[in-house]
C-alpha cells in the first residue's frame, strides 16, 4: 500500500499512506526551493509559544489550530506545519482561481495511542463530522494517516496530516476561506477533548 482512500465525499478525503515522511524530533533544514524548515518545536501544553513559529505568521486560522492542539488539556501534539497560496489551473471546477492551503501534522502525546492507525481514522471522522457546510466560504479537507519514521526513538507509530484548504476567485478571499476552515478544525478539537480513542 502506498496510498489508499479510506473515505471520500463532497469537500473531504480521508486517506492512508505507507510512506513514512515525518519524524519527531527533527532539526532545521533548508529546502530545495530555498525555504527554511525551522525544525520541530515542543509546544505541548504551551500555546503561548505558538506565536514564535515562523510558519504560522501567514495565517491566523492555522495559528489558532496549532494553539488548540497545544492547549494544556490536549491529548495531541503538533509535529509540523506550513501554509501557502497557489494559483489553480484555468479549468478548475467552480471557476476558482486561488487555493490557500496548509497543514498541521499531529500525533498523540501518549506513545501507545500512536501505534494504532485506527485512532487517527477515528480522529479524522470526528473532526470532519463537527464542521457544518457554509455557504459563505468554499473549503475542503484532506486527512492523511501516515507512519512516522520515528517518534522520540520509537518505531511503529503513526501521525495525521490535517490539511484544510480554501478556494476563491481572489487571493484574499482564498486566505479568508482557508482561515475559516482552519478555525473550524480548531473549534472541533477544543470541543472534542474527550475523544474515546
Amino acid at each position: 500500500m502506498e496510498e489508499i482512500i479510506l473515505l471520500q465525499g463532497p469537500g473531504y478525503t480521508i486517506a492512508q499512506t505507507s510512506c513514512a515522511g515525518t519524524l519527531v524530533p527533527y532539526g532545521p533544514a533548508v529546502r530545495e526551493d530555498g525555504n527554511i524548515n525551522h525544525g520541530w518545536r515542543d509546544l505541548r501544553a504551551s500555546p503561548e509559544l505558538v506565536d514564535n513559529i515562523p510558519e504560522l505568521s501567514k495565517s491566523s486560522g492555522l495559528k489558532a489550530l496549532v494553539k488548540a492542539i497545544a492547549a494544556p488539556d490536549s491529548r495531541i501534539m503538533s509535529i509540523g506545519c506550513e501554509c501557502g497560496i497557489f494559483k489553480l489551473p484555468a479549468d478548475t471546477i467552480d471557476g476558482y482561481v486561488w487555493q490557500a492551503g496548509g497543514f498541521v501534522d499531529v500525533c498523540f502525546i501518549d506513545l501507545e495511542s500512536n501505534k494504532n492507525p485506527e485512532n487517527f481514522i477515528a480522529m479524522s471522522k470526528e473532526i470532519l463530522s463537527g464542521i457544518p457546510a457554509n455557504s459563505e466560504h468554499s473549503f475542503s479537507f484532506e486527512m492523511m494517516i501516515e507512519p512516522l519514521k520515528s517518534f522520540f526513538g520509537h518505531s511503529g507509530c503513526h501521525g495525521l496530516n490535517i490539511k484544510p484548504m480554501g478556494h476563491a476567485v481572489t487571493e484574499d478571499a482564498a486566505w479568508v476561506a482557508f482561515n475559516y476552515a482552519a478555525n473550524e478544525v480548531a473549534r472541533v478539537i477544543v470541543e472534542s477533548r474527550n475523544w474515546k480513542f
